[in-house]
């Protein structure tokens, strides 16, 4: 009925910016590939730091 069609076009409207940006960057291959890598060097950051405190916590000594 009309709310679904409403509710569709605020969800519509809604996702139109993530969309936007995601055809830009999938348009844009060397912009996508530095996201990537900046993502992955943060996430390897975090889990590193992560890690450490689980091996400290747990007694095992970590091979360097």
């Amino acid at each position: 009925g009309v709310l679904k069609s409403e509710v569709a076009d605020v969800v519509v409207n809604a996702l139109a910016p993530i969309r936007d940006r995601a055809n830009e960057l999938m348009s844009d291959t060397t912009e996508l590939d530095r996201l990537l890598a900046s993502g992955a060097e943060k996430a390897r950051t975090v889990a590193e730091a992560t890690l450490a405190d689980v091996y400290e916590k747990v007694g095992f000594i970590r091979a360097t």
